[in-house]
């Protein structure tokens, strides 16, 4: 072979490794960049799960605070007071054997019942569930400090956008494997509950007739507490009237400002509230009013420990 062809040969070797050399990089490059798209896309799949999860709904965390914060001072309205333990998936409480919340929201031996209605109760941070299906956002209970034979057991509820506040004090089991629950009737915890979740103060019920011809800054005792008991009797609604609630009045000769003060308590023995499972055994929360210096009649906010106006003019 000539000098000439050896050095052909050579000079086409040599371009074949300067080409093999020059594409090995960029092949290289392409899996990188392949690789970093692939995590990139991982990344992304990973923070829309994370959103799902945390969707914002009708409860947050902010709400249960004020909740738990409200309960606190509404268990001092009852008389004996009430201590209320809040219960969790992380902290379940013990309610005469039930585990709670968790055999509410996968029941092993009683199944709840509202009503009549066998829900189907998700626990829920957001207040979210699906259609047709309860919310559980939050459970409260004074069984760890009940001085009484009865405990009390507080399930707060969102389905479909409309919060329930439901009660039960049922102390063991029954032929019918159920749990029952009934709505609660104390209106102080039910309307602070619908305000947290809708963000609006419910509305009352019409109040009967009022009497103009009634001298609000000159009312007698029995006046006194028949203005406070009617005005507590319309946040109850139609059958309930004044007679199913009982008032002790606190006369300005015993008041410490000079004002009229009256506290209002459901009466568990009239045949309405006994109707309604009202047990005579059970003191019920009070309510606080008072009438102020221009007449009017003033009811007390627990959450904010301040009065305002409820009613100007006299009716019972």
């Amino acid at each position: 072979m000539s000098m000439k062809k050896y050095s052909l040969v050579a000079l086409t070797l040599l371009a074949i490794l300067a080409l093999s050399a020059c594409s090995k990089p960029k092949f290289e490059d392409t899996r990188k960049r392949t690789k970093q798209v692939t995590t990139t896309s991982q990344s992304t799949t990973k923070e829309i799960t994370t959103e799902a999860s945390t969707e914002a709904g009708p409860w947050s965390e902010k709400k249960g605070q004020q909740l738990a914060d409200f309960i606190k001072k509404w268990g001092q309205t009852f008389s004996p007071a009430q201590t209320y333990v809040q219960y969790n998936p992380e902290k379940n409480g013990n309610f005469y054997g039930v585990a709670i919340p968790d055999d509410l929201t996968k029941p092993k031996t009683l199944i709840p019942d509202f009503n009549g209605e066998q829900p189907t109760l998700n626990w829920s941070k957001n207040g979210n569930a699906p259609s047709g299906q309860y919310a559980l956002v939050a459970t409260y209970s004074d069984i760890e400090n009940s001085q009484s034979p009865s405990s009390h057991l507080y399930l707060f509820t969102i389905k479909d956008g409309k919060p329930q506040v439901w009660i039960s004090e049922q102390n063991q089991g029954n032929s019918e494997n159920k749990f029952y629950f009934t709505e609660t009737k104390n209106e102080d915890l039910k309307n602070f509950f619908v305000s947290l979740v809708t963000g609006q103060h419910p509305t009352t019920t019409s109040k009967p007739a009022t009497n103009p011809a009634v001298n609000t800054k000159n009312l007698s005792i029995q006046q006194c507490s028949n203005w406070a008991r009617a005005h507590k009797a319309t946040g109850y609604g139609s059958p309930y009237t004044k007679d199913d609630f009982l008032a002790e009045v606190i006369g300005i000769d015993k008041s410490s400002d000079g004002l009229v003060y009256i506290e209002v308590r459901e009466n568990h023995d009239s045949p309405t509230m006994r109707a309604n499972g009202a047990d005579p055994n059970v003191a019920s929360s009070a309510s606080l009013y008072r009438i102020n210096a221009n007449g009017q009649l003033e009811l007390r906010d627990i959450a904010t420990d301040s009065y305002s106006v409820v009613a100007t003019a006299y009716y019972e």
